[in-house]
């Protein structure tokens, strides 16, 4: 995939699932890769595995965040724009999961959901977008779900969050 050689990537919610398979195709494929979850320990692992596999520690960096810390994303978009002078690619795919129905969810756990899953994206993309326009490049990929189409009672919140993904972009 010789698009992506020397890509600059960010990817969120990299330390398990998808984020993580994407983070070593991406690496293996010649990108240089961002690295962001909660968990530090998972993504220095994840890190030091992607470098020994592409023989370079440049290719990989690390930047902790949580998506549900709104007031920090700021900050944290500027840190991975400026780690490589700029991204051609972000993969938003952080996101929590939730079951209950609606009745019996509480009110913090919408409220995670909605953070982690929604607004989390808008606030990052609210510092990207201004950055790839100026440079006239980048690629936005926000991982969502067909429960953002379709719903069910067990999964209200989940779908409301990815079906507003679905609205915004």
């Amino acid at each position: 995939m010789e698009f992506y050689r020397n890509k600059r990537v960010w990817i969120t919610g990299a330390s398990s699932g998808l984020g993580r398979e994407l983070a070593s195709l991406l690496v293996s494929f010649g990108a240089r890769v961002i690295l962001t979850a909660r968990s530090t320990r998972v993504l220095k692992e994840l890190a030091a595995s992607a470098a020994a596999e592409r023989g370079t520690e440049e290719a990989v960096r690390v930047l902790p965040g949580d998506m549900e810390k709104l007031d920090s994303l700021k900050e944290l978009t500027g840190e991975a724009w400026k780690t490589f002078d700029g991204l051609d690619m972000v993969i938003l795919n952080a996101g929590v999961s939730h079951r209950s129905l609606f009745i019996d969810t509480t009110p913090e756990i919408r409220e995670r959901v909605l953070k982690v899953n929604l607004l989390a994206q808008m606030e990052i993309l609210g510092v990207l977008l201004p950055l790839m326009v100026s440079r006239q490049c980048g690629h936005i990929v926000s991982v969502t779900s067909l429960a953002g189409k379709v719903s069910s009672p067990w999964r209200s919140c989940y779908a409301a969050a990815k079906h507003g993904l679905h609205g915004l972009l």
